[in-house]
């Protein structure tokens, strides 16, 4: 059976927390809410029991709402932040958006309505961005675009995974692509929950790739951050249904050298038959390097590449070089 989404309170005024118990009466049958007068006793029931939901008000004593919000996220926890404050500091506000990664930020007295509306979003957008390990998964909507991408499959996958919808925004991120994207070097998540990259040619260069993949329903693949210590390697290629029309959803595959370990060579051989450059090549190729990249880490020429890309997918049974990555990615999913 399902449990009901944890949804927390948080403010030192225990008369709005009255006011607010009363006026979300009505969510008891839909929410399971818990109420806090104190900022750090709140943080530590966090610890133990995580909420889906939390709505801060920002000026509190011993730590503010923006703190209590940066707190959470750097315990790791996936609750999504709502700030509802007396405060109609326009500064205030976008600083809490873009500090704090804060979903949305309400003025006292907020109509309950227009509340209730903005933590049901916030739950859709959790449910849509996190899908916890071993938790009971409702099925997809009979019909919906979705439905074609298992997100168990996805989440088990050893690397980041992040689907995007035809407006580019995502809509589903595994836990190993939410650990990538909280550390928001390389890669994050605008407000709008649309990718964005460290710098800003990077993240127009991130757009056109997605866009590539989804008009051309092919791979692409780009590096970013590439003067870090640790580039992060995408891989984007578009989803087909089973009758290999596109769907107009993109998946992006993330490999960070702190995050995943790439396809070893020799695991490569055994499992589709391939010689020694052949699974060199493919290694390569499944870290979401180009095919010129590739072959420059592997020491050949882009001639050779080609070559033996034709012989690696006569063996391992797949025609476009999409689907020797993908493959190679649910295949290692498995081992």
């Amino acid at each position: 059976m399902l449990s009901l989404p944890k949804i927390a309170f948080v403010d030192d005024e225990k008369r709005v927390l009255a006011g607010l118990k009363r006026r979300l009466r009505g969510q008891i049958a839909h929410w399971e809410m818990t109420f806090f007068d104190s900022p750090v006793d709140a943080l530590d029931a966090f610890r133990k029991n995580e909420p889906i939901v939390v709505v801060v008000d920002i000026r509190m004593p011993d730590m503010n709402g923006i703190e209590l919000a940066r707190k959470i996220r750097e315990y790791g926890h996936n609750t999504v932040c709502i700030i509802l404050s007396g405060s109609t500091d326009f500064d205030l506000a976008v600083s809490s958006i873009n500090d704090a990664n804060i979903f949305r930020y309400y003025v006292k007295p907020c109509p309950v309505e227009e509340l209730i509306c903005g933590i049901t979003e916030a739950i859709e957008h959790h449910r849509e961005r996190f899908l916890p390990v071993n938790a009971e998964v409702s099925e997809p909507k009979p019909g919906s675009r979705l439905a074609a991408i298992s997100t168990t499959g996805l989440e088990l996958i050893p690397y980041g995974v992040v689907v995007c919808n035809t407006d580019g925004k995502a809509i589903f991120v595994n836990s190993r692509a939410s650990r990538i994207l909280g550390n928001e070097e390389s890669l994050s998540l605008d407000t709008e929950h649309r990718l964005r990259a460290g710098y800003v040619e990077e993240t127009q260069k991130l757009r056109n790739a997605i866009s590539e993949a989804r008009e051309e329903s092919a791979m692409t693949a780009l590096t970013l951050g590439s003067d870090s210590e640790q580039p992060l390697r995408v891989t984007v290629q578009p989803f087909d249904d089973k009758n290999g029309a596109t769907l107009g959803h993109v998946g992006l595959f993330l490999f960070s050298e702190s995050e995943v370990s790439m396809p070893a060579p020799k695991l490569l051989m055994e499992m589709f038959g391939l010689t020694i450059s052949e699974s060199r090549l493919t290694s390569q190729l499944s870290k979401g390097l180009s095919i010129e990249e590739a072959a420059v880490e592997c020491g050949i020429t882009k001639s050779s590449a080609r070559t033996y890309l034709k012989s690696i997918f006569l063996k391992v049974g797949v025609s476009r070089q999409a689907e020797l990555v993908r493959t190679v990615l649910v295949s290692l999913a498995t081992h």
